[in-house]
């Protein structure tokens, strides 16, 4: 039993952490423009998994002599690559399994022409290698857990082996954590009103130079001289336009230069930086599509007056690359008053938290210290027409022992690329970064770096809900907060439905992701990407929220955290929130028992628990070995039954078993059946002569993974049949020979997937009573032969398309199990 474990677990963390890893492969076209990236390259008996990232319409798996294995789209979340490739998208990332081993080919589709890449499985001593330390990393992995292990042996603790689960199977990197403690900031110590010398080179854009002028003289709270370079600017307007300022103002409010020849950014900026050095004053470099707030420069300047050695200071903003709100390096449009909204925001963050060293200044809006300037007096003419001089001048000041901060306590509203364009702008970017680059060559690195880190996430969520909150309510409607969990499944497919919807509604939906380490994962979804943090528990996540109100609540599942009360708290906390609402959907029955498929010990459904049941499998450990029992449980989650303003279940045999838990919600209960993701075509299948049953999904104990394990046993002893598992089983599950596991799928393999093992019928294995599945609907919309057991909504999926024509059977359990052999006579009958 022991070993049996122990290599269970060791083929969950080596399916996860395995791989190839030190041997990352780049794809590249003709032209050597990298495409894509090979990240993991596993391989488990007769399974290769790859994982990566392409730009590309598909990628297939070819084997050595050019026959197709399997395909896929790049469906997976990558905004590192989004950021990377300046996309509006970010699904980029891949995940490919595919039942062959050995050399195989790798074609991504791309619109340059397809691009292959030869994968070789590793061999010899570097197979051993890797082994070795896939083996070494498991072992110190087991080692950090050791209170678990003991628990889950001596006391077989579920929770003890869901904490134990979720260490050995997740290796992903953790986003930036969050100190909502920062967004309790005091302020800076009132400054001496210095005055400031604010350059404003212009070049066209005649439609923005009012609004950006005007502010400046309206909303800046220090004293200020502005000087204004215009740089030859081919529209007749623009001349006109800045002299009726400069009388508006006077000259001692505005110096107006004007350039007999177009110098460029670069030189008329250091134009105006050589009048401004004139005046002795701090000096901030303002573009001219930039449009400030009230109180912005107090705000702008404090850190460089209050902090030592600090040569810029750039505020937030929508689009300035690190300093974008709230997708870092993801630009976005603003609508009218939503820049203001957000500074507004900003300056109750402003103070010493919200500030943090950046690798470079942005030269949209960026205050310069008057003594750094002595020494670095102007910009690179290198940089020409402009992009990237801010970033050298600031790596120079660097280097002479000066910082550049980002603070969140101010944002400014930037609409970029106004003078010169979108194509001619990514143009001057690609050619001044190969400046920097070749100057500075770990510049990159420190971006990198910077973003991995993020110290401002904190307020860029806080920024980015309040913009949420903003929009939702301009659609008439709620921002949507959904409660969901870390394990994948059907709950994330409905999750990510949900998520769609909220954002083609509003554009924004919040998730608060409950993880197996008592974490909070925040995840702020917009249309362009999303911005994610992590908070040390539930209370944390709440204080992201501040005073919010209007919220729209959406319990998904919460299965895997090792602090489930706080679950029931942060829902009932979020709906107290004024003019909230709270839907409760029951994507499993997390809130009727610990044991959320309702097994009990023997890993047998018996039917809904009472509140007084002491079976173990009802009951909650906590990691310090004191219990929940039932009866907490169920009273913790009832207030939340009783709170909520929806109750949703996903079929009629969810519906009964909530009500049963709940009696006097029974009349409350909505019944909504999922919609598939996509429609699947029917499949006419051809006679092999052999019966071929297949089962669809990941499989583990409660799906069916040991009716998988004997329905094989037996067939493989008859000769009567054969099994494909189009998916995953759980390590530890063995499936005999002729078996199948063809590994992950996306729905649209499946007709490719049917024909290429001459699936003729399905088994859905499941034993515990499902709230929906989408494989089962899965398998129906096929039109063949569909086989489930009688228990919870597979059979109700199954019973009514039987009533529609359908083939198939709900066949019986006895005391929670199948009888094998009857069940193996029923899938193999003609």
């Amino acid at each position: 039993m022991m070993l049996t474990e122990a290599r269970r677990s060791y083929a969950l963390f080596r399916n996860s952490h395995g791989g190839d890893t030190r041997r990352r492969l780049r794809l590249t076209d003709g032209h050597g423009r990298i495409l894509g990236v090979i990240e993991r390259h596993v391989v488990q008996g007769q399974r290769t998994r790859i994982e990566g990232w392409a730009d590309a319409a598909r990628i297939l798996v070819l084997d050595a002599s050019g026959a197709r294995l399997g395909q896929v789209r790049p469906n997976l979340q990558r905004p590192d690559v989004q950021r990377r490739l300046k996309r509006d998208h970010a699904t980029f990332g891949f995940d490919i399994t595919v039942s062959a081993r050995g050399r195989l080919v790798l074609v991504l589709e791309h619109e340059g022409g397809p691009v292959r890449a030869v994968l070789d499985q590793p061999a010899g001593l570097r197979l051993a290698m890797f082994e070795a330390g896939t083996a070494l990393r498991y072992l110190r992995t087991v080692g950090r857990s050791a209170p678990d292990v003991l628990r889950w042996i001596v006391r077989r603790d579920e929770e003890a082996r869901r904490r134990l689960g979720a260490l050995l199977r997740d290796p992903s990197p953790l986003p930036p954590g969050l100190n909502p403690g920062l967004l309790e900031e005091q302020g800076w110590p009132a400054p001496a009103p210095a005055p400031i010398t604010i350059v404003l080179p212009v070049y066209d854009g005649h439609d923005l130079l009012d609004p950006v002028i005007g502010r400046v003289a309206a909303n800046t709270d220090l004293p200020w001289h502005l000087v204004v370079i215009d740089d030859a600017s081919p529209d007749p307007r623009i001349g006109p336009l800045l002299a009726a300022w400069r009388d508006r103002l006077g000259p001692d409010r505005v110096t107006l230069l004007t350039n007999p020849l177009n110098l460029g950014f670069v030189g008329s900026a250091n134009r105006g930086l050589a009048e401004a050095m004139q005046r002795g004053h701090d000096v901030v470099l303002l573009n001219s599509d930039a449009f400030v707030g009230p109180g912005w420069a107090g705000r702008l300047l404090a850190p460089l007056r209050n902090g030592a050695q600090v040569a810029s200071v750039t505020p937030m903003s929508n689009d300035a690359e690190i300093a974008n709100v709230p997708d870092i390096c993801v630009a976005a449009p603003l609508e009218a008053g939503e820049g203001d909204l957000l500074d507004r925001a900003a300056a109750e963050l402003d103070g010493p938290g919200a500030v943090a060293d950046v690798p470079t200044g942005v030269g949209f809006c960026m205050a310069m210290n008057i003594q750094a300037l002595g020494l670095l007096p102007a910009f690179d003419t290198a940089f020409g027409m402009g992009y990237g001089e801010e970033v050298d001048w600031c790596q120079r000041a660097w280097a002479l022992g000066w910082r550049s901060l980002l603070t969140a306590g101010v944002f400014v509203e930037h609409r970029g690329g106004q003078s010169f364009g979108t194509e001619v702008k990514q143009r001057r970017i690609a050619e001044n970064g190969r400046i920097i680059t070749s100057r500075y060559p770990d510049f990159d690195a420190q971006v990198q770096r910077f973003i991995a880190v993020d110290p401002l996430r904190t307020q860029r969520l806080a920024l980015g809900l309040t913009l949420a909150r903003h929009r939702a309510g301009a659609a008439g409607a709620r921002l949507s907060v959904f409660i969901g969990h870390a394990l994948g499944g059907g709950a994330e497919t409905y999750l990510s439905q949900r998520i769609g919807r909220e954002l083609n509604t509003t554009g924004h939906a919040l998730v608060l992701r409950a993880m197996q380490d008592g974490t909070w994962k925040v995840e702020l979804h917009g249309l362009r990407g999303q911005s994610v943090g992590l908070a040390t528990d539930a209370k944390a996540a709440l204080a992201m929220f501040g005073d919010a109100d209007g919220l729209n609540v959406v319990y998904s599942c919460a299965v895997g955290t090792p602090q489930p009360l706080a679950v029931p708290a942060l829902l009932l906390a979020l709906k107290a929130q004024p003019g909230s609402t709270l839907e409760v959907t029951f994507n499993d029955y997390y809130p009727i028992s610990p044991s959320y498929t309702l097994l009990d010990s023997r890993a047998v459904f018996a039917g809904v628990p009472s509140a007084d049941n002491g079976d173990l499998a009802h009951r909650f450990v906590r990691e310090d070995g004191n219990e929940i029992p039932l009866a907490a449980w169920r009273g913790a989650w009832g207030q939340v039954i009783a709170r909520a303003d929806r109750i949703v279940t996903f079929s009629e045999s969810s519906a009964g078993i909530v009500g049963t838990a709940w009696p006097e919600v029974r009349n409350r209960i909505e019944v909504r059946p999922h919609a598939l993701p996509v429609d699947l075509p029917r499949i006419s299948p051809e006679d092999s002569g052999t019966p071929t049953i297949g089962v669809l999904g990941s499989i583990n104990v409660p799906k069916g993974a040991r009716v998988l394990t004997r329905l094989s046993a037996e067939l493989a002893k008859s000769g009567r049949g054969r099994l494909v598992l189009i998916g995953n089983l759980e390590p530890g599950h063995e499936l005999a020979a002729p078996a199948v596991i063809t590994g992950s799928y996306q729905l649209d393999q499946l007709p490719y997937l049917i024909e290429a093992h001459g699936i003729d019928r399905w088994l859905f294995p499941s034993i515990w009573p499902e709230t929906f599945s989408y494989a089962v609907h899965e398998m129906i919309s096929t039109g063949l032969p569909v086989y489930a057991f009688d228990v919870g909504a597979q059979a109700e999926a199954v019973r009514t398309a039987l009533s529609r024509g359908h083939q198939g059977m709900v066949m019986p359990l006895r005391n929670g199990e199948p009888d094998i052999a009857a069940l193996t006579a029923l899938l193999t009958q003609d």
